[in-house]
């Protein structure tokens, strides 16, 4: 009986060991600092609190009835870059310049927002759902890939667009108990193997060393990036520019014929956007959204690759949270600015007054 406790005593210890290391992990609600198991200050986020607490002055679209008219300046979809609620780009629009908004939110399950919006546009929607101009918004590891999938003659009507797109159900996903442990073995193997390899050779998160600590307040010379930014470069293609404008001109042309305006709205890879900053960088380089950016399109095209960059080499620091994929506060205002001075510059722009 003794040898069988002693027995079960070791068997457990090493779990017990790496709990309690586990316990000094941080989540901060990033999704890097989750995929990475990186942690992060509370103070971090913390400093983000006054935006958090911004009153939302956003319509979501699956709290309309679609039936009845409905007027907005600007109808906006997109993928998670879009769904920020009160510190996305469009409350900051709505807030600042006065905007009626209305967001295609998480409401309805994750879809192809380029796909989607074909067929919003071949419907009847717009009839009722009366806009000047659609955001559309993708990130651009998907870009080309969303675009090549798509396929314009599909449509949707009113009647059946809260239906056909509702969120799925939840099927449960992984027990508590399973999800526990994945976590602790994760982060104590993350944290050794990225001594070796910046995807610790098997991790959904990169973790690179840069040149410049004053990029993120966080003040560290690291940066965490999704590793789909690298991943999917294969697919961002020169020609896949090519047909990415292509549909994207076709899209212009059937939203403007019911008086609507297309615009536009890469959201760049973290990547990307730090790359230059990146020490012993051996990543392939990503080139589509520069090679997006000059080629003769129809609709409105917002170059947020540049204008980013530009606030980076500035020394604008946090324009991506350091523990997420995705636009902090910071970026998600200067996109916000960006988005309006375009709108506003364009001939015969209806903001052009406000």
């Amino acid at each position: 009986m003794h040898q069988f406790i002693t027995k079960i005593f070791l068997f457990f210890v090493p779990f017990i060991l790496l709990t309690v290391n586990y316990m000094t992990y941080k989540d901060s609600g990033g999704d890097l600092s989750r995929l990475g198991k990186v942690s992060f200050d509370d103070e971090y986020r913390a400093q983000f609190e006054e935006e958090y607490s911004l009153p939302d002055k956003t319509t979501a679209l699956s709290s309309i009835d679609l039936s009845q008219a409905q007027r907005f300046d600007i109808l906006t979809i997109g993928d998670s870059f879009s769904q920020y609620g009160t510190t996305g780009y469009q409350n900051y629009l709505a807030n600042r310049f006065d905007l009626s908004i209305v967001n295609v939110d998480n409401g309805y399950k994750r879809e192809n927002p380029i796909q989607m919006l074909f067929q919003i546009a071949n419907g009847d929607i717009l009839d009722h759902l009366k806009v000047d101009y659609i955001v559309l918004q993708s990130v651009e590891r998907d870009f080309g890939l969303r675009a090549e999938q798509s396929d314009p003659q599909k449509a949707i009507h009113s009647k059946d667009f809260n239906r056909t797109f509702e969120a799925p159900k939840s099927t449960g996903g992984q027990s508590a108990g399973f999800g526990l442990f994945h976590n602790i073995i994760n982060y104590t193997l993350f944290n050794v193997l990225y001594n070796f390899d910046s995807r610790a050779f098997f991790s959904n998160a990169y973790k690179v060393n840069t040149a410049d600590s004053t990029l993120f307040s966080t003040q560290e010379n690291e940066m965490l990036f999704y590793y789909k930014d690298v991943k999917h470069i294969v697919y961002n293609t020169e020609a896949a520019a090519k047909t990415a404008n292509k549909m994207l001109n076709l899209l212009h042309k059937k939203l403007n014929a019911k008086g609507v305006e297309l615009i536009v709205l890469p959201s760049p890879d973290k990547y990307n956007v730090y790359a230059e900053y990146i020490e012993d960088d051996n990543l392939p380089e990503n080139d589509f959204l520069k090679t997006l950016e000059q080629l003769d399109k129809d609709y409105i095209y917002v170059n947020t690759e540049h204008m980013l960059t530009k606030n980076i080499e500035r020394g604008v620091q946090d324009v991506y949270y350091a523990d997420d994929s995705h636009w902090s506060p910071v970026g998600q205002k200067l996109v916000a600015k960006h988005l309006y001075r375009e709108i506003t510059n364009t001939k015969d722009g209806y903001l052009s007054n406000n």
